[in-house]
């Protein structure tokens, strides 16, 4: 029986989030101002170009993780303003050296590369691996029930019984 299991998490502003925004924003209002006062009548293209630059950055720091499980498998990728998809992260499950909730998360090695794509508001879990490219890993994330039975069958039987 194949198993596929999605999931949406939109990922909480924080203060530096909204302080970039009004920063964009207010360069925007300063630059619209100077071509208004500078170019006159021929400000209008430049203002409208300024107008489009500055939604279309604000627009990007708006991130959603979607989480999909297939077959013991976990993607994890990043959608930037709802139209820029990046890859995270894809790891196996089965090669999991650790698994549970962050609050019982072991100590990581020095050199781990840490993989966030939890939305910080309601319980985190962890998994450590080791990465083809990225070597030991630790990634956090905010699954669901339904993920979270999505990966268990796949979890080696010395951390099933750990979790």
């Amino acid at each position: 029986m194949d198993v596929f299991v999605e999931q949406m998490v939109v990922k909480p502003q924080k203060g530096k989030d909204y302080a970039l925004k009004f920063l964009i924003a207010l360069a925007a209002v300063i630059l619209s101002a100077f071509f208004v006062i500078f170019l006159a009548i021929m400000a209008f293209i430049p203002i409208v170009g300024i107008i489009y630059a500055a939604y279309y950055l604000i627009s990007g720091l708006d991130c959603e993780y979607e989480y999909i499980v297939t077959n013991g498998e976990i993607d994890i990728d990043k959608i930037a303003g709802k139209r820029k998809r990046t890859r995270l992260i894809t790891a196996d499950v089965r090669k999991f050296t650790a698994f549970g909730k962050l609050e019982n998360a072991g100590k990581l090695p020095d050199k781990a590369t840490i993989v966030d794509a939890a939305d910080g508001s309601g319980t985190a879990f962890y998994a450590d691996f080791v990465h083809g490219k990225l070597g030991e890993t630790r990634l956090i994330f905010s699954p669901n029930e339904k993920v979270i039975e999505a990966i268990k069958p796949f979890i080696p039987r010395m951390i099933k019984r750990e979790f």
